[in-house]
C-alpha cells in the first residue's frame, strides 16, 4: 500500500474521488433547492428565474427547458437549459448569488 491507496486499486480510488465531486452538486456550495428569482438593479424581475432541484438539475419556471448546475468554489455554472453558459458568482448564504451584476435569490 503506497500513500494509503491499495496496490492494484488506484483506478477505483480515482473513481471514488471523482464521484465525490460529481454527486450532490446543489449541496456542494450550500445552494438550496427551490425557486430562484433574478432581478436587475431596478428591482424588476427578468427572465433568468429557475427551479433548482436537489440533484443539481434545474429547469426554467415553466419546467420546459432543463439543464444542470456545477459548482466550483463560490461560483455556479449552468450547463444546458435556458441559462446555458451563464456563471453565477459570489454564492452565499445558501440562497443568493449574482449573474453579471444581476441578483438571484431563493424565494
Amino acid at each position: 500500500m503506497a500513500n494509503g491507496i491499495p496496490a492494484g486499486r488506484p483506478a477505483a480510488w480515482l473513481t471514488v474521488a471523482l464521484l465525490a465531486f460529481a454527486t450532490g452538486p446543489a449541496s456542494a456550495a450550500d445552494l438550496r433547492a427551490g425557486e430562484y428569482a433574478c432581478a436587475g438593479s431596478s428591482g424588476i424581475l427578468i427572465g433568468l428565474g429557475f427551479l433548482l432541484n436537489a440533484d443539481g438539475s434545474y429547469t426554467d419556471l415553466d419546467r420546459k427547458n432543463s439543464g444542470r448546475v456545477a459548482f466550483e468554489g463560490s461560483s455556479v455554472k449552468f450547463i444546458g437549459g435556458h441559462l446555458n453558459g451563464y456563471v453565477g458568482n459570489n454564492v452565499r448564504g445558501g440562497s443568493n448569488f449574482e449573474i453579471h451584476g444581476i441578483s438571484c435569490s431563493h424565494n
